[in-house]
């Protein structure tokens, strides 16, 4: 069922904000017009060599240039502002929450020079993308009558995660329902995405899938429950998730199975819509870029969450989300 390869890619922790303070450092280089251009130019390559979108890297590049040529960046002297106004132009030009350009002085991350396979066990080394969230993104308890409370600040790809997954899934087996906090997660891996799911879930259910870029061509990497977990599955309790309006990439991926399975009740407001996942690269000067090298598709819905996000099935205000699900759990 599972014999498709995986590979090294996941949903951004947090997109790329089209928002920044704009400080910039008394030792950087001036923004200079061949400076903007040596940007705008690494990051249209890298585009061209990686974006799964392929039929529409042309069309940015030729808003790119354009703008460029106008003297649209002009009067920017600022790196973060100009990082900022490439990522708007670029969302203005395609539907693509997680597509932009960032600044960050020193930046250095890894290369991506490949997309290594990558095995389906969970003793797998610390992914170095994910190697500077050192605290744990979960946070466990039972509320009054006996509710049990998860909230997850991301979705992590580590065996510590893993273990507390099951430990959660192992204090939580008598509980009457269960909620989980999603309000402020911001997305990270699918395999950690898949591996909480498939605690509520039968064995051997599809999710939704991802095409990936392989050797140019969209080759689709299958996901499933999976076939056993350490602890007891959660599977014939009400399950509530909550969102919020940082709720965003694999954490839209978890509610988007939920909700399409009708196994979880979605309560909370509407998510940003980032369905595509990718990995940072590189392009030069403290400069990168978040870049999809895949596409998220739902064989049932036929679609995903891209620009619509997640749409609850129960709305409320993000501060009104939890006393909302606890007052549904508690009628179960």
């Amino acid at each position: 069922m599972n014999n498709v390869k995986t590979f090294l890619f996941f949903f951004a922790l947090c997109g790329l904000s089209i928002t920044s303070t704009f400080a910039q450092n008394d030792n950087d280089l001036p923004l200079t017009a061949e400076k903007q251009k040596k940007i705008i130019n690494s990051f249209t390559d890298t585009l061209a060599k990686y974006y799964f979108f392929q039929d529409s890297v042309r069309m940015i590049i030729e808003k790119l240039d354009l703008a460029y040529n106008d003297g649209m960046f002009s009067n920017i002297k600022n790196d973060s502002l100009f990082a900022v106004s490439i990522t708007k132009l670029v969302r203005a030009t395609v539907q693509d929450n997680h597509l932009g350009v960032k600044y960050e002085k020193g930046l250095q991350p890894a290369s991506p020079n490949r997309m290594e396979p990558r095995p389906r066990d969970n003793n797998t080394p610390e992914n170095p993308a994910m190697a500077n969230n050192r605290r744990s993104p979960i946070e466990f308890k039972i509320l009054e009558n006996n509710i049990g409370y998860l909230k997850l600040a991301m979705f992590d790809e580590q065996p510590m995660f893993f273990n507390e997954i099951d430990k959660v899934f192992e204090n939580v087996k008598e509980t009457k329902a269960l909620i989980i906090d999603l309000s402020a997660c911001r997305g990270g891996s699918p395999r950690g995405c898949n591996y909480v799911s498939s605690y509520l879930l039968q064995p051997n259910i599809k999710l939704t899938s991802i095409f990936h870029l392989i050797n140019g061509n969209a080759v689709e990497i299958e996901s499933y429950s999976l076939e056993s977990v350490k602890s007891e599955r959660y599977t014939d309790k009400p399950v509530f998730v909550l969102t919020g309006k940082t709720t965003f990439s694999a954490a839209e991926n978890f509610c988007y199975d939920l909700q399409v399975l009708k196994r979880g009740i979605i309560v909370g407001v509407n998510t940003i819509g980032g369905a595509n996942p990718g990995r940072v690269f590189p392009i030069g000067d403290s400069y990168s870029a978040f870049i999809p090298t895949g596409h998220s598709y739902n064989h049932i819905t036929k679609s995903n969450w891209e620009g619509v996000g997640i749409i609850p099935d129960i709305l409320t205000s993000e501060n009104e989300a939890l006393s909302k699900a606890i007052s549904l759990a508690n009628e179960k």
